[in-house]
């Protein structure tokens, strides 16, 4: 969560031919998708949200490990 929200990143799911979906904010830093791609060694698609929305994915994500 804390890595998410200081980076602008999150991984909001998995998508049918194994691609992970990222969500993220404007200006987010090149290498932190090499990170993120390197750490769940797979690939990537990426998606530029604005903030409202980054948020509501990290929610989601946040709430989804607790319930």
């Amino acid at each position: 969560y804390l890595f998410a929200k200081k980076q602008g990143v999150v991984a909001a799911g998995l998508e049918p031919d194994g691609t992970i979906l990222i969500c993220h904010l404007p200006n987010t830093p090149l290498q932190i998708f090499a990170e993120i791609k390197r750490l769940l060694r797979g690939e990537l698609r990426l998606r530029e949200v604005n903030s409202a929305e980054f948020q509501h994915q990290l929610t989601l994500i946040y709430q989804s490990q607790f319930t």
